[in-house]
Formats: C-alpha cells, structure tokens, sequence
C-alpha cells in the first residue's frame, strides 16, 4: 500500500517567496509551486527550499531534480519493501518507484512495478523493467536493461548489457553487450561482458570474469580469479577455482574441479576430473575425465 505523505518545513525565504515552518499538505504544497514557479526561481534556489522541507526529521537536500519536485509537490510515496519502510516518488518516464536518495535521468524508463532504491544512479536510456529492483550504490546506463524480477545491489550494468529473469549482480559488473540470465548469481567484484552469456544457476564470484563470446551455464561455479573467454562453454556443476582459465574452444562440463589449470584450444575437461595445481596446461584435442591431476 501506498500513501501520500505530509511534509514539514522549516521555513524558508527566496526571492518574494516567503513561507513559514509548519506542515503542508498536498493541495498547500501545489499552491506553493505555483507560486516559485511565478517567481522564477533558479535551480540552486528550488534545492534549498527543498532540503528546508522534513519527513520523520529526515532532509532532503542533495535530490535529483524530479525528486524535488516531488518534494515541492506533494507527490512522495512510501512502500514497504524487504522489510523496511522506503520514500520516494513516481519516475515520469514510466511511473516506476524511485526512492528520493536515488538519482533517475528523465531519459531512463523505470516501469510501474520496478524499483530504484538506495543511492543508485539509473541514466543514459537504461531500462528497469517489469519487477527488477536496482538498490544500494549501482550505475545502470548506456541503453542497460534491468528486467523481470533481477536484482542489481551495488552494481553496475553499461553498455547494452542485459540482467534478466531472477539473476542478482551484486557489487559486481556486467557491461557491453553482456546478458546474465536464469537464476544465475555474480558477485564479488566480478565482472562479465562483450558477448558473454551467463544463465541457468551459475554463480561467478570473487574477481572472476566471463567475457568475449564466453557461455557459463547450468549449475558452474567461477570464482576465486578465474577467467573464462574466448568461445569457451563451461556448464554441469563444474567448478573453476583459484586462477583457473578457460579460452579459446576449450569445454568444461559435469563436475569437474580445477584449480589453477589452463584449459584452451579444443580440449574437454568433464566427469570426474580434479586438476589441483599451480599450473597446469590442457590444450589441443585433449579430452580429460575420471582423472585427478595434483601438481
């Protein structure tokens, strides 16, 4: 549920514009904004009438400009999500929520069951869609889609990349064209791009990255520095692990373990494989299974 809220200023003076402390209501407010609307007043002086105005001794002094113009307006809303109570307004491009710390470009759409939450920045034609939320200091631009019920926390998603489905980017970065689908979870400061695909179950974490035309999927693991790229396929529940890399036409599918290895050209690394190892290179037609390798 949704409602407007009452606001209360402190009083404030600009130009022939004078109000005292004391509470506004929405029709008062209105009646406000025509009258520093009359007075043409700068956009220096609408953000401090703003940051004069209170919500639960909360300020709102440092606000986009459509969110101070909510404020002046009398148009803020607050939903509860995950937990907590959030204000914030209407985006005109789409009507989506936006929480009044975050910064929204009227260029961007945000639709009507999407949120922007936190501190985050959504520019440059970027995209939030169906019921995506975007929360805490993420940068989403550059023709970026957020959609279905994706969430993005702390991340940035540039560049014509895609985070769709129920896919998390959580202080992370996925950028270029990139699409990250499916359930599929990357984080710790993981990047993934170019025309990389990421989708099923995949997790990608700790400094790991998936890029050129690159595809992990099903249940794969990619962490702790490992790279995969090139045309590489890692997919099963396959685990890429400590400095692990993946390139050219190189394959690593069921449950293969490998650390430290370098898997390239055409070779295949499947069931039943454990590489544990500083460095050890796999390349050409190779096929390596039912094999442990510990070097």
């Amino acid at each position: 549920m949704t409602r407007q809220i009452l606001l209360k200023t402190t009083g404030f003076e600009k130009g022939n514009v004078r109000v005292k402390a004391g509470e506004f209501k929405p029709a008062k407010v209105a009646g406000l904004v025509e009258t520093i609307e009359r007075a043409k007043l700068t956009k220096k002086d609408i953000a401090e009438i703003a940051g004069t105005f209170t919500y639960q001794g909360r300020t709102f002094d440092s606000l986009s400009e459509e969110a101070q113009k909510a404020v002046l307006r009398g148009k803020l809303e607050t939903i509860e999500i995950n937990g907590r109570t959030v204000i914030g307004y209407r985006h005109s491009n789409g009507n989506g929520f936006i929480e009044l710390t975050a910064m929204v470009s009227v260029s961007a759409h945000v639709g009507p069951e999407a949120h922007v939450l936190g501190y985050s920045n959504v520019w440059n034609n970027a995209r939030v869609e169906n019921r995506a939320t975007v929360d805490g200091y993420s940068f989403i631009a550059h023709n970026a889609i957020i959609r279905d019920n994706a969430l993005v926390i702390g991340g940035h998603v540039i560049n014509n990349a895609i985070v769709s489905g129920n896919a998390k980017v959580i202080n992370s970065h996925v950028k270029k064209n990139a699409h990250v689908s499916g359930d599929a979870l990357i984080t710790g400061n993981s990047t993934v791009r170019g025309q990389a695909k990421v989708c099923g179950s995949v997790k990608v974490d700790r400094n790991s990255q998936i890029y050129d035309r690159a595809e992990v999927s099903e249940d794969a693991t990619v962490r702790g520095n490992s790279y995969v790229y090139g045309d590489s396929k890692v997919s099963g529940s396959a685990i890429l692990d400590k400095g692990t890399r993946a390139l050219g036409k190189s394959q690593v599918n069921g449950n293969a373990y490998l650390e430290g290895a370098w898997i390239m050209e055409h070779a295949i690394v499947g069931n039943g494989a454990m590489i544990i190892s500083t460095f050890v290179l796999i390349k050409g037609h190779n096929v390596v299974e039912n094999t442990t390798i510990i070097r």
